[in-house]
């Protein structure tokens, strides 16, 4: 099971390259002027994966701009949607997808080598220490350590 939480990344992504690049001034200040816009954005573009806007599923009906404002005046519409039919629409496509995220994810996982007491290991370094020194004739690896007890969660002392 994948340990972190992908869909929230793929919005801090966009929201980020958002902010960032469209409205940049030559200070880089101003970011929070058009911030509005962004969120009125990214909560009535219909999701890929849904088919339907974040608006549309919360509160049954898309937010109004400027021009939806004057049709709905012109033409009083009324689209007779049923949302609990649409949230159930929605969570079944949801629960699809993820499902096939899983099946990805696991395609290329396997499960981590179990250690009982008394076996010997080698860790391998995560992270260089930033000596200054070229790192390609460092050691990458640390140990033997013995392992006196398995921990739940793969892990061991």
């Amino acid at each position: 099971m994948p340990r972190a939480n992908g869909q929230v990344e793929r919005y801090n992504k966009t929201i980020t390259s958002a902010i960032t690049s469209p409205y940049k001034r030559e200070d880089g200040r101003n970011c929070d002027v058009k911030i509005k816009s962004m969120q009125y954005a990214i909560n009535s573009i219909p999701n890929k994966t849904t088919g339907q806007t974040a608006h549309d599923l919360l509160f049954g009906f898309q937010p109004r701009n400027c021009l939806r404002n004057m049709l709905i005046l012109a033409f009083n519409e009324d689209d007779g949607t049923d949302r609990e039919a649409s949230r159930l629409k929605v969570l079944k496509k949801i629960q699809k997808q993820q499902a096939e995220q899983k099946r990805r994810f696991q395609q290329r996982r396997r499960p981590p080598h179990q250690y009982i007491s008394g076996d010997l290991v080698l860790i391998m370094y995560c992270e260089p220490v930033a000596t200054g020194e070229p790192g390609k004739l460092h050691p990458k690896l640390q140990g033997p350590y013995h392992v006196k007890k398995s921990l739940e969660n793969d892990r061991y002392l």
